[in-house]
């Protein structure tokens, strides 16, 4: 099973389910872009703006499945990872046996996300926000004092924030997601 962790996690979190169903599957959990050491061989602001495209997010995962003698394989997606398990799905549905998202932002990324990913104006906001040093704790704090997010919600929040790197991670993250919107009549097409 190809696992694809969400925002600020790692594919180590999926070793946990091994106890339960190790004995059906084996998981691999990939580290996404910008999270621990995967990184872009070049990791500029113009390099993010031009984000991985599904075909070549699905050739990536041919690759690693030739390599590692995999022919058929299952997906699991939790929340911005289930932007890649849904983009293999589109691309390599022959593959595919099992598809198990979870908290799937590819299916309703919401309004706010989808103005920071699509519109190049909230891009544009997103990115002059992560490159202040102030300016997104600020807006935290914010939310928390007009009770949006609670403290143990604000201080999640903010240990992914409170770095320039984390900042520019965050940053990353989203905008690279640009091109993986779901194309739901393939998916379902897939699905069939």
């Amino acid at each position: 099973m190809l696992c694809f962790h969400g925002y600020g996690m790692h594919g180590k979190q999926f070793l946990k389910l091994e106890p339960a169903l190790g004995e059906k599957y084996t998981f691999i959990g990939f580290d996404l872009f910008f999270h621990k050491e995967t990184k872009l061989h070049q990791q500029s602001l113009e390099d993010i703006k031009q984000p991985i495209t599904k075909q070549d997010f699905a050739k990536l995962i041919t690759e690693f499945c030739a390599h590692e003698q995999i022919d058929r394989f299952s997906l699991l997606g939790y929340s911005m990872g289930s932007h890649y398990a849904t983009a293999v799905v589109e691309e390599l549905g022959d593959r595919v046996d099992e598809y198990i998202i979870s908290a799937p932002s590819s299916i309703e990324p919401g309004k706010l996300v989808r103005f920071f990913v699509k519109n190049k104006v909230g891009n544009r906001i997103l990115e002059k926000l992560t490159q202040s040093q102030k300016a997104l704790i600020n807006m935290l704090n914010v939310s928390k004092w007009l009770g949006l997010v609670d403290d143990v919600g604000r201080n999640i929040l903010y240990k992914e924030i409170d770095t320039p790197e984390l900042r520019f991670n965050f940053y990353a993250c989203f905008t690279y997601l640009r091109l993986l919107e779901t194309d739901e009549d393939k998916l379902i097409q897939n699905f069939n």
